[in-house]
């Protein structure tokens, strides 16, 4: 369990980061059509992540579940990274 809450505590700061890199590029950095997809692709990530975080908790000795979990919050890791990417472009171009 112990495990679990630390390596979300690393999860949870790296989002934090990459969001607020987001954030910062405003509008600019996703057109209206791009935007509608990221934020459908977030919501399915957060919701992977809220189901799979209770499953980890209720049975912390779940190998596969705890796996999903760490799985679910990489794949948010990747596709935050790639518009924080395009963000920092955006700023920079303007």
């Amino acid at each position: 369990m112990k495990e679990l809450l630390s390596s979300e505590k690393q999860y949870e700061a790296s989002i934090a980061s990459l969001s607020r890199t987001i954030a910062s590029g405003g509008d600019v950095v996703l057109r209206p059509s791009v935007r509608a997809d990221y934020e459908r692709n977030l919501a399915v990530l957060n919701q992977a992540i809220a189901e799979t975080r209770n499953l980890a908790l209720r049975h912390p000795k779940d190998r596969d579940a705890v796996n999903f979990l760490m799985s679910a919050y990489q794949s948010k890791i990747e596709l935050l990274t790639t518009v924080a990417n395009q963000a920092q472009v955006a700023t920079l171009g303007r």
